[in-house]
């Protein structure tokens, strides 16, 4: 090493001490004759070229060769990351490529890569890497890529939490770049609850939480078309109580069926097909659907449907369908362990669900009465034509709840109602009759008593909370000619069923929307790292 032409050598022979900033790892690795970095290093100082495999190593060598002043070594090693450079490697190299001249392109480049695949890199462990400069400089980008503005920052908390005592007091600076009226009313709901304890970047996280609940109420309030315009590109889709996406947010996930009714069990959609006469089976995103009944299915028993309207799936796994064999005869049809039977007949079947306790209930004389199936008996739970004038109801759609609270779509007031076991009339949680023309179908209800309901007039989906007075209108940026008619949450997903009035020969998919993540939001962690920052 002595003879070598090299920035220390002098150094060296005068017997003068010399720094080398690296790692205490890469000064061991460098004094092993044995080790990589130590031969890729001799190797480019005699003119040959450093070979180094792993990105960990590579970095440790940029370390060596800045602390050298081998400029043209900090070169070749960028543009060698620079031809199969990815989003994992460019997390990895951008704080330690950020301030060389030399690898100006790089650093430019790894952004990039940051950028468009900012989602992945979150889940990185080296995202908390980066410099408070680096992340600020990314998140004032509108060319960073997320399905969500919330996952822009779920990136900002993560950061902060790493090392909180020292990073707290970035994050009122950081979240002025974030797009709060991208994000779902329901996630700024807990932003809000948030900030009453999130130290001192409380009070501005409040305000901006705050302004964005109110762009949303206001779009529910007046129904304007002005919209509120994402900060990122790749979000071109918004609407209030949602927030803003992209153009993957919507997709197909069964094969064309024809289907006025279905329903979730085990993982999978049933779906009634009216124009095959069977019932499907598809897991979503699947290509091939599985008959359970009707036509092709392995059935011992009655397996005759002639059109079948709607069907519900108990816990245990019963298949139970409305069979419409006459415009005045229709049944209800239970099919178990490969065994079909007719469990009861009469002539104003519509609808029928299934609560999580497997009790099973239908709507009966054509959208008046609501009944309880027990065996093969009928039981009356709510009959409009004993209720006051102003709450009588024709029913085009039941849910029933874990509580047995019943909801119906009411067609004759264009409403819907609710039902609770032991009152003795029905309660109207969601008005629709100042909507003007509105034709209410499918319907659902969440654990936390959100309303979602199917409009087949307005082909649209309307949200609300029960007993608010405004509801919401969905733009899901459906394409041309899909009209929801039933709809349905599982899990993180909103499924909805087509079913155009004015063209049934069309047929679609099943379609899922994709819903707005949950907020992961540590309370504790937040105000101990606000705390510290305070008190240092």
């Amino acid at each position: 090493m002595l003879c070598g032409d090299f920035h220390e050598s002098q150094l060296v022979k005068s017997g003068e001490a010399e720094n080398i900033d690296a790692s205490g790892g890469a000064v061991a690795a460098f004094l092993d004759s044995r080790n990589l970095l130590h031969e890729g290093l001799m190797d480019y100082i005699y003119g040959k070229e450093a070979c180094i495999d792993t990105t960990d190593d590579q970095v440790e060598l940029l370390k060596l060769a800045s602390s050298y002043g081998l400029p043209n070594l900090t070169a070749c090693l960028a543009a060698e990351w620079q031809a199969s450079l990815d989003s994992a490697s460019a997390l990895k190299l951008l704080p330690h490529v950020w301030t060389h001249s030399e690898c100006c392109n790089l650093a430019k480049s790894c952004e990039q890569q940051i950028l468009g695949d900012f989602a992945q890199c979150v889940e990185s462990e080296d995202f908390v890497h980066l410099t408070v400069g680096q992340l600020g400089s990314n998140l004032q980008r509108h060319d960073l890529h997320v399905a969500r503005e919330e996952t822009v920052l779920q990136g900002v908390f993560k950061w902060v939490s790493a090392s909180t005592a020292e990073r707290a007091c970035h994050l009122e600076l950081l979240l002025q770049n974030i797009d709060f009226p991208s994000m779902s009313v329901a996630n700024l709901k807990r932003l809000s609850r948030f900030s009453q304890s999130a130290g001192a970047s409380g009070p501005g996280l409040s305000r901006a939480v705050n302004d964005a609940l109110r762009l949303h109420r206001k779009r529910q309030a007046d129904g304007s078309s002005e919209k509120h315009q994402p900060k990122r590109r790749c979000l071109k889709h918004w609407c209030p109580d949602l927030g803003a996406d992209g153009d993957s947010a919507c997709q197909p996930v069964t094969p064309p069926v024809y289907g006025l009714g279905f329903c979730w069990h085990d993982g999978a959609l049933y779906i009634a097909v009216l124009s095959s006469k069977r019932v499907l089976r598809c897991r979503p995103g699947e290509s091939e659907c599985q008959i359970v009944a009707g036509v092709g299915a392995a059935v011992n028993g009655h397996n005759q449907l002639h059109s079948p309207i709607d069907v519900a799936v108990s816990p245990s796994g019963d298949v139970f369908v409305l069979n419409m064999e006459a415009r005045d005869r229709r049944s209800l049809l239970k099919f178990s362990n490969g065994h079909g039977e007719v469990l009861l007949q009469t002539p104003g079947l519509t609808r029928v669900d299934c609560s999580a306790n497997g009790v099973l209930y239908v709507v009966d004389n054509d959208g008046t009465k609501v009944q309880r199936v027990d065996g093969s008996v009928l039981t009356p739970v709510l009959d409009s034509s004993e209720l006051p004038e102003d709450q009588r109801f024709i029913a085009s759609q039941l849910f029933v709840t874990s509580e047995e609270t019943v909801y119906l779509s009411d067609l004759r007031g264009k409403r819907v109602l609710r039902f609770s076991p032991g009152s003795p009339q029905p309660t109207t949680v969601g008005n629709f009759q100042q909507e003007g023309a509105v034709r209410l179908a499918g319907l659902f209800v969440t654990e936390s008593r959100k309303i979602y309901v199917a409009d087949l007039a307005r082909k649209r989906i309307w949200v609300l909370n029960e007993g608010e007075t405004t509801s919401t209108q969905l733009d899901l940026a459906l394409s041309d000619g899909v009209s929801p008619s039933d709809v349905m949450l599982q899990g993180n997903s909103m499924y909805f069923l087509h079913y155009d009035l004015d063209h049934p020969e069309k047929i679609k998919p099943v379609y899922r929307y994709r819903l707005p993540p949950e907020l992961v939001l540590d309370t504790a962690s937040a105000t101990r790292g606000a705390q510290s920052a305070e008190d240092t």
